[in-house]
């Protein structure tokens, strides 16, 4: 099980990104063969709202991405199957500052 940074999810959903095209490959592989494809994945709750302020952002900026896009995105990355979302509350984040 892995965790993807929020950063990583707006490369891959940001056509405009430069690391756009390399973030792609390595999460969907060549022929579903990707990170997405061969690990569960936790996110905490706060990744996918992350994801979306920066989207909605850019989505004001451009035209190859709108809001109703961005929503079915974020939808549907929160409700696949190998994707956990965690909670994050305090005793849980007072336990991983511990742990590092």
């Amino acid at each position: 099980m892995i965790t993807i940074d929020s950063q990583i999810w707006i490369y891959y959903w940001d056509i405009n990104a430069i690391e756009h095209e390399n973030i792609k490959e390595w999460l969907n592989g060549k022929n579903k063969d990707g990170i997405l494809f061969k690990e569960d994945i936790f996110l905490s709750a706060i990744i996918p709202i992350k994801v979306g302020h920066h989207l909605y952002k850019t989505a004001d900026l451009s035209k190859d991405l709108d809001k109703e896009t961005i929503e079915d995105l974020l939808l549907a990355l929160i409700s696949t199957e190998n994707c956990q979302i965690i909670d994050i509350d305090a005793i849980l984040l007072v336990d991983v500052i511990h742990k590092m």
